[in-house]
């Protein structure tokens, strides 16, 4: 197994203001309270919920913002997350799109976060023997949303069954596993 090199959060600080990008933390759980980041393309500003800061939840987010910085989307995402900006659409039909399409973003923004912070080579040398699934990801030291989103990246790629990858040792953690979207995560 090769050495194993993390990302930072400092660094993804330092490339996003490479970028050209501005950090600024705001209380963004007021306005929504699972929004935890977003980018303003127009502004080149990075916004990141103060409760976050210096934690690892922080250093997720800010992979996936800086995949809209590096992979901007179509439409102005930062616009989409507040509801009177869906309200200039008049049809359904408009709205829909609109929401496919901020969908497509972010989940190219997300795929990016997680190749960054969880290299592919990386994923597949820890993959060689079986692991718990905290140990999944304490090691990448990331937080567990993250981690179950580069799974189902990487059965997109190569199927696999998590089986083969996770250690479950009780009927209680198989049944919160079938409860998280087991079946479909984990299949």
């Amino acid at each position: 197994m090769t050495e194993l090199v993390l990302i930072q959060l400092e660094e993804l600080r330092d490339y996003i203001e490479m970028a050209g990008y501005e950090i600024i933390y705001r209380d963004l759980h007021s306005r929504h309270p699972l929004l935890e980041g977003f980018v303003s393309l127009k502004f080149k500003k990075v916004f990141i919920d103060i409760s976050v800061r210096n934690t690892r939840q922080e250093k997720c987010v800010l992979a996936e913002e800086l995949g809209h910085v590096l992979l901007p989307p179509a439409v102005d995402g930062a616009l989409y997350h507040f509801a009177e900006y869906k309200d200039v659409f008049q049809t359904q039909w408009e709205r829909d799109s609109l929401e496919i399409s901020v969908a497509k973003d972010e989940r190219r923004a997300l795929r990016y976060g997680t190749s960054i912070l969880i290299p592919d080579q990386a994923f597949w040398d820890y993959a060689k023997s079986k692991h718990m699934w905290y140990e999944w990801y304490e090691y990448f030291e990331v937080e567990d949303w993250f981690m179950r989103a580069k799974f189902e990246f990487m059965q997109t790629k190569q199927h696999f069954k998590w089986r083969d990858l996770v250690i479950i040792n009780s009927a209680a953690e198989r049944r919160f596993w079938s409860l998280k979207g087991g079946s479909t995560f984990f299949d």
